[in-house]
């Protein structure tokens, strides 16, 4: 009954230790969102490029690190600032500049800092046929 009654102490003790030891050593990370839900690029014709920007601001209590961030071929991005404080916003441009005619539809990933967390912005738009002069 002695031998229960200490390895239950040590595991009481273990939840109680690892339970402060977390709290103090990991901050919650700052929340980065966007606004809308996607970003339009609109109509775009090949051989041109259609533009969006996305307003990317931390919610948080804590300094984001943003980046690396990936897309898939075609598509650009731009951030106006890395680093956000509390409270503070930047701006993403992206451009795209489609090879083929269709729906377009992309995830653009945004890595927050050290902790490995990724932020996904939808991008979508229609790429269209260059008009054929009737001429």
């Amino acid at each position: 009954m002695k031998t229960l009654q200490n390895v239950l102490f040590v595991v009481v003790l273990f939840l109680l230790v690892s339970s402060i030891y977390s709290q103090q050593l990991v901050k919650p990370l700052g929340v980065v969102s966007d606004k809308p839900s996607g970003y339009s690029l609109g109509k775009i014709y090949l051989g041109s490029s259609g533009k969006t920007m996305v307003q990317l601001i931390n919610k948080g209590k804590d300094t984001v690190d943003l980046g690396p961030i990936t897309s898939n071929p075609g598509f650009t991005t731009l951030l106006s600032k890395k680093l956000l404080l509390p409270g503070q916003s930047c701006t993403l441009k992206v451009t795209y500049t489609p090879v083929l005619s269709g729906n377009i539809w992309e995830i653009i990933k945004i890595g927050i800092g050290k902790s490995g967390s990724i932020y996904k912005v939808t991008i979508y738009g229609t790429a269209l046929q260059q008009r054929k002069s009737r001429y």
